[in-house]
């Protein structure tokens, strides 16, 4: 399944690109983030989140791979990080999100 994001760079929230990436999979971290792991090697997508959207999230990609779904898209606060680059900022806004299946 393939999944496209508006994403702005580390905490940069002035410049935004669009990304579509191989979804590869997604979880919850202690610090209040859903953590969206795709192909790219070098970077995870963190999206403030707490734990009951977090649950809803799960259950929206689990229909979406269930049914054969093949394109998403994911619309909400989505920042670009390095792997293991260490906690992000927990004082993001939980702002809403949002899937829309594409195919």
């Amino acid at each position: 399944m393939f999944i496209e994001m508006t994403v702005f760079n580390g905490t940069d929230a002035e410049k935004s690109f669009l990304e579509i990436c191989q979804f590869k999979g997604v979880r919850y971290n202690n610090y209040g983030f859903a953590i969206i792991e795709t192909n790219h090697k070098n970077h995870d997508y963190v999206v403030p989140m707490d734990k009951e959207n977090y649950a809803k999230l799960e259950g929206i990609i689990r229909n979406c791979i269930l049914n054969d779904k093949q394109f998403i898209h994911f619309e909400g606060p989505v920042y670009r990080r390095k792997i293991a680059a260490g906690a992000f900022n927990s004082g993001k806004d939980k702002k809403d999100w949002k899937i829309t299946v594409l195919k």
